[in-house]
């Protein structure tokens, strides 16, 4: 059954996703000359639609495995 609410909700998710989205890309252009040769990603955390941290990674192979451990770039 079609829920317009339900529909308004994730349109304007998507809406704020595509803007965030913008930003960080943004974001890495403006920063682009100063961004050193070895990084292959920016990794970007969010909690409950707020980010609550980013990052570069110089590996380019990342692994998240749900443990307590601080990121460092290589691991």
């Amino acid at each position: 059954m079609y829920d317009p609410t339900i529909f308004c909700l994730v349109t304007a998710m998507l809406g704020d996703l595509i803007v965030v989205q913008l930003e960080h890309i943004q974001e890495v252009l403006d920063k682009w000359t100063q961004i050193d040769d070895e990084i292959w990603a920016k990794v970007i955390v969010f909690e409950r639609n707020r980010r609550v941290a980013k990052a570069y990674a110089r590996a380019p192979v990342l692994t998240i495995n749900g443990s307590d451990d601080g990121f460092d770039g290589m691991r």
